[in-house]
This record gives C-alpha cells, sequence and structure tokens, in this order.
C-alpha cells in the first residue's frame, strides 16, 4: 500500500485464525474505547469477528503494520490510535472484568537482519506472551 502524501510502504499479511463470526467465543466480551482522541473520534466496531493474522513488512515505515491494519477496516485490538479497542471478557463480583487487553495486539514473533559487525543473518524469536495467548483463548469457542 502506498500514501500520496508519504511513502510507499508495502506489507503482506496471512490469516492464520479467525475467532467469533458464527461461533460463539469463550466468554462474553465488550470493546472498550479508550481516553486517546484518536479514539474517540472512530466509530465502534460492530460484531465480534477477530482473527490472528502473520504480516511481514517489506518495507519499514513508522506505524506501517497498524496504519495497513486499519486502512482495511481490521484495526489491532488494544491500538486505540488507529481504531482498535481495548477488549475485556467476563466480570467478577464487583463488575471489574475478568480479564482485560488495553495495549496493541502486536507482537515480533520473529525477526531477521544482517549484524552489521559480522555481517551474519540474525534470525531472532520470541513465542507469544501470555497475555495475547489468553486473549486468543477468551476468543475461541468454548470446548464441548
Amino acid at each position: 500500500m502506498g500514501h500520496e502524501r508519504g511513502k510507499q510502504a508495502i506489507t503482506r499479511y496471512e490469516v492464520q485464525e479467525i475467532f467469533g463470526g458464527e461461533a460463539p467465543v469463550a466468554m462474553p466480551f465488550r470493546l472498550i474505547e479508550s481516553a486517546h482522541a484518536s479514539d474517540r473520534k472512530l466509530p465502534t466496531p460492530s460484531g465480534a469477528k477477530f482473527s490472528f493474522v502473520k504480516l511481514t513488512p517489506k518495507t519499514g515505515r513508522t506505524h506501517q503494520l497498524r496504519v495497513h491494519m486499519a486502512s482495511i477496516g481490521h484495526p489491532m485490538v488494544g491500538d486505540t490510535m488507529y481504531g482498535g479497542r481495548i477488549f475485556e471478557s467476563g466480570s467478577n463480583e464487583d463488575g471489574t472484568p475478568v480479564f482485560r487487553f488495553a495495549r496493541q495486539a502486536l507482537h515480533a514473533f520473529e525477526i531477521r537482519f544482517v549484524h552489521p559487525g559480522t555481517f551474519e543473518t540474525m534470525t531472532l524469536s520470541a513465542p507469544l506472551p501470555p497475555d495475547m495467548t489468553r486473549l486468543m483463548q477468551n476468543l475461541r469457542p468454548p470446548a464441548v
């Protein structure tokens, strides 16, 4: 994707898993606006369909992945600058959520680069953090 006022930016994406839609989610949830000014300007998304997506940037622009996902109508959970919302599910007795995901649902699973000193190709990887794993568990249909 490119933008008439900025430099060209290219992101490839592959849907890994789809949550919601016809299948019920594990726990009732809410999408909450944040106090961020940009968040209040955007409509709250309707529906309950989410996707786990593998993004591969071919260029490296500021906010590229977040902007590209929002531009195709699929902002990231918790990315309140670009239309994503804070995710809350379940309720404790006092009304507080059982689970709250209030950051960008963005994780660098693997990064590959050429080391500037040795010129070797380096590959670093990290598993999904526990809060993202729990978010996905909340979105999957309940086990039968």
